[in-house]
């Protein structure tokens, strides 16, 4: 998304999560729209500055209509990625979430070949994709996304997280998260086929097949 708003002459800017964090970065910075993960988008064109799912819905449909296009011919244009959903690990204390994600930013910090973003936890830039780990602002929980052009490439990115929460957290239980991410996909694409919905193009037959080979199926399914 940031290489696609930089194409069409956008600024972005990455603010941290929370509703609060979000609309003061916006007034901050004179911007004209916003969003997370979590889809809520804060629109200031056209709007007052904060999130609104009918108004976003309606501001769709103004797109489809004036473009002459359809939703599907539209996302055409984002280009595509391979990424996780958001991970969610629980910790014994808002302290110890604290000192794990400053932990993965030790270790990150003395490489050469990325880029660190540090406003809301630590989002690590490589060639090959980009990962994140932040705490809650809520729960003693921290939250790790991940991303990639490839599945080779997010399958390194990952890794490499894990490998410096391993001093945390059992080896076995950050491949049980990876599991649990494979069955999200797979229950994702089972409930579209029951709605009767078309095969998204941001779910790849690779990436697919990658899910099955976690969870130790084989592939194609039989349901």
């Amino acid at each position: 998304l940031i290489d696609i708003l930089k194409q069409w002459g956008a600024r972005p800017f990455i603010a941290p999560s929370g509703h609060s964090f979000i609309k003061k970065a916006m007034a901050e910075h004179k911007a004209l729209l916003a969003g997370e993960l979590s889809c809520h988008f804060f629109f200031h064109d056209r709007y007052f500055g904060y999130d609104d799912g009918i108004y976003a819905a309606l501001r769709t449909f103004e797109l489809i209509h004036e473009t002459k296009q359809s939703l599907d011919e539209l996302l055409t244009l984002i280009p595509h990625k391979v990424s996780s959903p958001e991970f969610r690990i629980a910790c014994a204390s808002d302290e110890v979430k604290s000192t794990i994600v400053d932990h993965v930013k030790q270790g990150l910090a003395s490489r050469t070949d990325l880029e660190l973003i540090t406003i809301d936890g630590v989002r690590a830039h490589t060639n090959y994709g980009w990962g994140l780990v932040r705490a809650s602002n809520t729960q003693p929980v921290i939250c790790l996304r991940f991303e990639s052009d490839t599945i080779d490439g997010l399958k390194r990115i990952k890794s490499e997280f894990y490998e410096l929460l391993s001093p945390h957290f059992d080896k076995q239980f950050l491949k049980e998260k990876s599991i649990e991410n494979a069955s999200q996909i797979i229950k994702r694409l089972r409930r579209i086929k029951e709605i009767g919905l078309k095969y998204p193009r941001h779910i790849d037959k690779k990436e697919l097949l990658e899910a099955f080979q976690e969870l130790g199926f084989s592939y194609p399914p039989h349901n």
